[in-house]
């Protein structure tokens, strides 16, 4: 059965534009710090898949030279993504991004001016082959990063479509995960059915709170990380490191993976493909990733301060 599994699309196409929850902003307004206009926004940090990329796992034009445009600005502009930074490193040449950019869901910080690593929270060892055990009890295909490369126990059909979308180049152990891993991961992931993941999310945050986030980046993907990691966490570490208050960043993103990002930002934008649970969680709602949901926005917010 999982030879035949096949990632689906999960997120209906929307046109929304731009819905306020007014009950949210009047909540997220006691945030310290909040900004209060667009020309106070020093950094700017969006989600990759299905926010910033489209369905097709492109990169528009428009979102290229929308993105490139912020330079001139004077503000910043950077991933917080769940992929590995591999995975990442052609686009953020492409938007000549030269700040720290966030991956692994938080769990690494890399500088790509010279690709050192600014923060890196990595699983320990005992418990990431306790949890590898766990899952493969279940029958579940696991895929587990260290060193930034990605490993797994077999070259399958699951494992060729997740490289084809993402890009990144699988290495096969030939033997279980939990008994193969050679390093802390900075990841794991579980792919399976998206009704899996839902009965699956609840049990296994409750099974190892305190141990191990555990998220969800694409409904068919259970992620883990370690307790110390998260986009919110690292998002914190790199506005303290360049000096930039908490309301001064805009934030963009689509999935549960988000949301502590999103809690932190000053001000958070869900595209119009969002979950439920981040919609909610918004200020603000904008065009979907099909629709260049985020260049739309931030062309929008370039326009106002240019006026």
């Amino acid at each position: 059965m999982l030879a035949r599994f096949k990632l689906k699309r999960y997120y209906k196409r929307e046109i929304i534009l731009s819905v306020r929850f007014a009950s949210r902003i009047n909540c997220r307004a006691l945030k310290a710090g909040a900004a209060e206009s667009s020309k106070m926004y020093k950094l700017i940090v969006s989600d990759f898949d299905d926010t910033l990329l489209k369905s097709d796992k492109t990169l528009s034009e428009h979102t290229l030279q929308v993105i490139k445009a912020l330079k001139g600005r004077g503000i910043h502009f950077t991933f917080c993504s769940g992929r590995m930074y591999d995975s990442l490193r052609r686009y953020i040449n492409a938007l000549e991004i030269d700040i720290p950019v966030i991956s692994y869901n938080g769990a690494m910080i890399v500088n790509p001016l010279d690709e050192s690593i600014m923060e890196h929270w990595s699983i320990e060892l005992p418990l990431a082959k306790e949890l590898c055990a766990r899952l493969e009890g279940l029958g579940l295909y696991i895929q587990a990063y260290m060193d930034d490369k990605m490993y797994c126990r077999e070259i399958t059909d699951i494992t060729r479509m997740y490289t084809s979308v993402t890009g990144s180049e699988a290495h096969p152990l030939h033997s279980l995960l939990s008994e193969s891993l050679f390093a802390p991961p900075t990841k794991i992931i579980a792919l399976t059915h998206s009704e899996e993941v839902k009965k699956l999310l609840p049990v296994m945050r409750e099974q190892y709170k305190d141990k191990l986030v555990v998220t969800v980046s694409n409904p068919q993907f259970l992620e883990f990380i370690s307790p110390r990691a998260g986009k919110g966490s690292a998002l914190k570490l790199l506005c303290e490191r360049m000096n930039i208050e908490r309301g001064e960043v805009l934030a963009f993103g689509d999935s549960l993976n988000d949301l502590s990002m999103l809690e932190y930002a000053g001000h958070a934008v869900a595209v119009g493909n969002a979950r439920p649970e981040v919609k909610a969680a918004a200020d603000e709602i904008c065009l979907s990733n099909d629709e260049d949901g985020v260049a739309v926005y931030i062309e929008r917010l370039l326009s106002d301060m240019h006026g």
